[in-house]
């Protein structure tokens, strides 16, 4: 016969069996959260030292005539100036992406412990085993997760940002291709 002691104990038993797993979910949440945040930095940092390459073997190689050339030859070619000004709108746009790339790649934005010591203390002083255990998965939910999803959101939305923007860095430099054989075969 099954007593009310036995059957309390077997209720906490699955309980705290229950609490076990959901650590180790949260914990798994959080390695995968940091896995994502990782890929998304490299994938910044790469992006950025792709463009600088982009800069230095094609944009430097772009035609038209520099500033001065245009001003001392009274140069009145439309063509010259759009060569100039979409030469200057790619490396532009080429540069603001490589600045959102290294700021927000490089930018190492401290991320707090799971939780504190002296939270662990206070709430190991406050009841049992159990509410001690849900004390932590919430803390950690909250301080870090939270945490760790908020950097992932800023990291990825500057990813595209930048894409974006050497997307009309690359637009530019190919309407200045256009321009110049189109008018300077």
């Amino acid at each position: 016969m099954t007593t009310t002691h036995d059957f309390d104990d077997s209720n906490n038993q699955d309980y705290d069996n229950n609490i076990a797993l959901i650590y180790d979910y949260v914990e798994k949440s959080i390695d995968i959260l940091r896995a994502n945040l990782s890929e998304v930095t490299n994938n910044l940092r790469l992006l950025a030292a792709a463009e600088v390459t982009y800069i230095h073997f094609f944009l430097s190689d772009l035609p038209s005539p520099s500033f001065a050339d245009m001003i001392r030859e009274n140069i009145e070619l439309l063509p010259c100036y759009s060569c100039f000004v979409f030469k200057t709108f790619a490396y532009t746009f080429s540069i603001t992406s490589i600045t959102i790339c290294l700021w927000k790649g490089y930018n190492k934005e401290s991320i707090p412990l799971v939780i504190t010591p002296e939270n662990l203390l206070s709430e190991a002083e406050k009841g049992t085993i159990t509410q001690y255990k849900q004390s932590i998965i919430i803390n950690i939910w909250k301080y870090t997760i939270e945490d760790l999803n908020k950097f992932l959101q800023i990291r990825a939305k500057s990813l595209r940002q930048a894409v974006i923007i050497l997307t009309l860095s690359m637009v530019c430099a190919v309407l200045n291709i256009i321009i110049h054989f189109v008018f300077y075969p």
